[in-house]
């Protein structure tokens, strides 16, 4: 040592490998770490004056008044024209559909076939707010608003019959048909007796948009019109009560397989049974079939504690044995008793509140008119801007609360047309039918195109490797279910539509008959059911 100290600098002794490579990795390494590059934006900086939303809202907003103006145009072709082979809403839906083969032909060539574009209703999550809170509302008011009241309430009775009783039973034969499609596998969707009672509640209603437009264009006879639309607006409100039961019922169910297993149970773990007797047999049933028993396990569970074999308790000491269990019930066992109890409990509250709802709604419209006098003023659009705004409020209300905006809308354009029409003034009377009939025109047209759209939309991800919400395109679709369907709706359909009918005609004058034409038009009723299809595969 060096220093008068004696701390002056010493040698080192040499350093062996491993303080080499932790010295070497020391120094090429640094504390802390630097942070990770961002990775590049996906789009290069804009200029300050571009707002790409703004662009792309403005192409959206114009292929949309393309297509709209498209539907116009070939509507009014076919009524010159007088095409009876195709309908006009029929005609709208090529046209969408054409539009979205055309489009994604396109766009999947100028990229090269790298990637599936397509323009996709299917990526919009508000698409059904958009229809059912936007186009529905008007079709189904100016169908109220311009009905013919006398012929409407005069068929009521028979309307009432197949749009509680008929419907009821073709929900009942639709499910009962499906589950035993099911169980005998000719379906490959597993479904349980209530599921398939859901399918038969959220399909069997009759959809109103597609009936009006389809009896709108085939200039249908008005005993004919008044049957199928007067049932398409009732029967909403049978269909809500029962899909909500069944809806309850298979969460109940679904949560019930979900707690069958313990917490310390699974596919690799063997059930734990605690019993208060000294040692616990497995019964037979409980084991899975093939599985081998655990290392370590017997027949016998041990124990520590005396046994019955040990001769400590005597077989007076023993508790009782437990009652057997029910056996359970058939998987097709469904309490209807209390379903329909609670159905028609449930439909007694719906049916009357709704129509309460509407018909309070063109009342107060109506004194509002009166008391301000709206009569003698020359004022249309204020007038007209109060209907409308009025109707939508007690449509979204009533939705609201889970009642049927469909039924309470309905009647709010019923009551409009009887008190408040009087109420207006010369100029807004004249203009009330034909914007109501402009509004559901419009609404009409873009729900056809949006429909021709939705089906090839599914076609492309059912025969495409385009996924779905993380779902492979194949899985998609379920051709045997859809076929199966169809059959199982037509079916069921036959057996509410003829029996009724029958029973109808026996309390019907003869002038008044239902005629087998029109039995064979409602029966075909059913097969407008393409947004309701989109709905079940959602």
């Amino acid at each position: 040592a060096g220093g008068p100290f004696g701390c002056g600098r010493r040698q080192s002794p040499a350093p062996s490998s491993l303080q080499l490579a932790m010295t070497t990795t020391l120094h090429r390494t640094t504390w802390p770490p630097p942070p990770l590059p961002l990775p590049p934006p996906q789009h290069p900086p804009l200029p300050p004056t571009f707002e790409p939303s703004d662009s792309g809202t403005a192409l959206s907003v114009s292929v949309i008044c393309a297509l709209l103006l498209a539907g116009l145009l070939l509507r009014h072709y076919m009524e010159q024209r007088e095409w009876t082979r195709v309908t006009e809403t029929g005609a709208c839906m090529f046209l969408g559909a054409a539009f979205n083969v055309a489009f994604w032909t396109f766009s999947r060539l100028k990229s090269g076939g790298s990637e599936n574009w397509r323009f996709s209703i299917s990526m919009s999550e508000n698409m059904h707010d958009v229809i059912y809170f936007g186009l529905l509302p008007p079709i189904i008011f100016e169908a109220g608003f311009v009905m013919r009241k006398r012929s409407f309430f005069a068929n009521f009775g028979t309307i009432i019959l197949y749009a509680v009783v008929g419907t009821l039973i073709s929900i009942l034969c639709t499910g009962g048909l499906t589950y035993a499609l099911s169980l005998h596998g000719f379906v490959t969707q597993d479904f349980s007796f209530s599921e398939a009672l859901l399918f038969g509640a959220l399909i069997s209603s009759t959809d109103p948009v597609a009936t009006l437009s389809i009896l709108k264009s085939v200039k249908a006879p008005p005993l004919l019109y008044d049957l199928v639309f007067g049932e398409a607006a009732l029967n909403d409100a049978l269909s809500i009560v029962l899909f909500n039961i069944f809806r309850h019922r298979c969460g109940s169910e679904w949560a019930g397989k979900s707690h069958q297993k313990g917490p310390h149970e699974g596919p690799d773990r063997w059930p734990l049974r605690h019993s208060r007797w000294p040692y616990q047999r497995w019964p037979y049933e409980e084991w899975p079939p093939g599985k081998e028993w655990p290392p370590g396990r017997t027949y016998r569970e041990p124990h520590h504690g005396p046994t019955l074999l040990d001769g400590v308790l005597s077989a007076e000491e023993l508790p009782p044995a437990p009652a057997p269990a029910a056996p359970p019930p058939p998987p097709w066992y469904l309490p209807l008793e209390g379903t329909m109890t609670l159905a028609s409990e449930q439909l007694v509250q719906i049916l009357p509140l709704s129509l309460l709802i509407g018909v309070s709604a063109g009342l107060l419209t109506a004194l509002a008119t009166k008391r301000l006098g709206m009569q003698h003023q020359s004022r249309a659009y204020a007038e007209l801007s109060l209907l409308l705004v009025t109707a939508l409020l007690t449509y979204t209300l009533t939705d609201e609360v889970a009642l049927s905006g469909i039924l309470s809308l309905f009647f709010a354009g019923v009551t409009m047309r009887h008190y408040t029409y009087y109420n207006l003034s010369p100029a807004a009377q004249a203009t009330s039918r034909t914007l109501f009939a402009t509004l559901a025109s419009l609404c009409d047209i873009a729900l056809s195109i949006i429909l021709g759209i939705a089906v090839i939309d599914y076609l492309v991800h059912g025969w495409t490797d385009v996924r779905v919400d993380g779902v492979q395109g194949h899985e998609v679709w379920d051709f045997s279910f859809v076929l199966s369907s169809v059959v199982v709706l037509l079916l069921a359909r036959a057996l509410n539509i003829f029996p009724l009918t029958e029973l109808a005609n026996c309390c019907r004058r003869r002038a008044d008959q239902i005629s087998c034409r029109m039995q064979l038009v409602m029966w075909r009723g059913r097969r407008e059911g393409e947004r309701r299809q989109r709905r079940v595969q959602e």
